[in-house]
């Protein structure tokens, strides 16, 4: 048998101590990836109330005119106009009145020392209605008068004209009705929206 070459003895053992001391190579774990960032939210939007609802669908305050003329009876349709006058700045107020409410710039009442906020607004609220309720009430029963006396002119010379007018008066009278079954209806909304949204806080 031939003796092995130095060299060759030296290489194969090289060879062999590199391939014992390569090092082993580790799993890299994968790097985690960024989670999205989550959408801003969209602001909260306060739900329409019943309020916001009737000032939507509200007629714009504007006088009920009269489509009798004067000369025909001047004595009922001055009285129409007077109570239309009435009527229509009565409902003028309460609808910006709510409008007010519904957009939370009305006023709120100054604070009463040594009693709770919250008492002191809905006493407020409370009375505020009442006064329209009032003023709503007043004015009903001035225009069932005005209806049941709209025939007793004396310019009305027989029972056709009469009849005539009548209708005709009539007509604008149950437009000055509306308005006030409207304002009612606000008035009654202004009062709820006031003490819950004073309750809320």
């Amino acid at each position: 048998m031939k003796p092995v070459h130095p060299f060759f003895a030296l290489l194969v053992g090289a060879l062999s101590l590199a391939g014992c001391a390569a090092p082993v190579q580790e799993a890299v774990a994968p790097k985690p990836v960024a989670a999205p960032a989550p959408a801003p939210l969209a602001p909260q939007t306060r739900q329409p109330t019943l309020l916001d609802r009737w000032v939507a669908e509200a007629r714009t305050p504007s006088a009920v005119t009269c489509d009798v003329d004067p000369n025909e009876a001047p004595n009922a349709v001055a009285r129409f106009q007077a109570l239309s006058a009435r009527v229509t700045a009565l409902y003028r107020t309460i609808y910006d009145d709510a409008k007010r409410v519904a957009d939370g710039t009305m006023p709120a009442p100054e604070p009463v020392p040594g009693i709770d906020w919250r008492t002191t607004a809905q006493t407020y609220i409370t009375s505020r209605y009442q006064a329209a309720v009032g003023d709503i009430e007043s004015a009903r029963k001035d225009l069932a008068a005005y209806v049941e006396a709209i025939g007793d002119d004396d310019a009305i010379t027989n029972s056709v004209q009469r009849t005539r007018l009548r209708m005709r008066l009539g007509q604008g009278a149950a437009r000055l009705e509306t308005l006030l079954d409207d304002a009612a209806r606000a008035a009654t909304l202004m009062r709820e929206q006031g003490l819950a949204d004073t309750s809320a806080k």
